[in-house]
């Protein structure tokens, strides 16, 4: 199939050579041109304007800022006719909501529309490790896959338009969550003179079991057994009160708490609904206003 690739950036830099590795026949088009030119020694057709680079493709890939861009860029009069029958594959990073509203505009001009996310950095496109999630219709999805597989494992996550991008910014809660706690670590550590080279270690030793933690809260969710019951790990009642030690170093030695203030909240929520014996996968439904 003839691609064309919206943005070259560091990631649709990296999109498109890994396209032209696998013999596709790639367009490129880049709000600043020259930035891309390097992409023709590698095979690509960098062009002027958007129209040029829509013409005569089967699949355009969204890689600019966000949805709204990609919108801004595509939906205009110069463009609609162009479009008609071609599948849109959106990866941009934006909100589930962004990407529905992408959908109704695309649908509008005749084209189709698949939203998506990456998950991961530029230098693993092209590999396994590089997770691309897509959602919308499996039909489609599968009429695209083996051109989306040459950046890494496709993955239909969903036929609902959005699902691509709620498991992105679910995934990238879970990255902040796990590096504001390294920040937290880092920042006892230090205040009470702990090499970290030890906390480094410590952690080879403490990740799985706190995947395994990770992986028990997502099943119990799933199958509604956030009550608790015999196989329960830890109840709220035995984190809060572990989460005070924590509060209680950091307010001895000065250090920033309005991370910790978040997740107080949250246990005050629970608490408040005498929550605090149920098993820790309950907190989950106090994430919700």
């Amino acid at each position: 199939m003839k691609v064309t690739v919206l943005g070259a950036g560091l990631m649709g830099s990296a999109l498109i050579k890994s396209l032209l590795a696998n013999e596709h026949d790639v367009t490129v088009w880049n709000r600043t041109k020259e930035k891309a030119l390097p992409l023709t020694e590698f095979g690509a057709q960098v062009v002027d304007t958007v129209e040029q680079a829509l013409s005569g493709v089967d699949i355009v890939i969204g890689n600019l800022r966000d949805n709204k861009t990609t919108e801004a860029v595509l939906n205009t009069s110069h463009t609609a006719e162009l479009l008609r029958g071609k599948t849109i594959v959106e990866l941009a990073s934006g909100a589930p909501k962004e990407a529905r509203e992408a959908k109704q505009w695309v649908d509008k001009l005749g084209a189709s529309y698949l939203d998506g996310a990456i998950l991961a950095t530029p230098d693993l496109i092209g590999t396994e490790e590089a997770a691309i999630v897509i959602s919308g219709d499996l039909g489609l999805f599968e009429k695209v896959q083996p051109t989306l597989s040459a950046f890494g494992s496709a993955i239909h996550v969903g036929s609902e338009i959005g699902s691509a991008n709620a498991i992105d910014v679910s995934s990238l809660s879970m990255m902040w969550g796990a590096l504001f706690g390294a920040a937290h670590a880092v920042a006892v550590c230090e205040a009470e003179g702990v090499d970290l080279n030890v906390l480094g270690e410590f952690w080879k030793s403490s990740g799985p079991v706190v995947q395994f933690m990770v992986d028990d809260f997502i099943s119990r969710n799933v199958d509604g057994r956030i009550e608790g019951d015999q196989k329960t790990l830890a109840t709220v009642a035995t984190h809060y009160g572990a989460m005070h030690h924590l509060e209680s170093v950091m307010q001895d030695k000065g250090l920033d708490n309005s991370v910790l203030n978040g997740y107080k909240s949250i246990f005050a929520k629970a608490d408040a609904a005498g929550k605090l014996t149920s098993d820790f996968a309950i907190i989950s439904q106090f994430m919700k206003n």
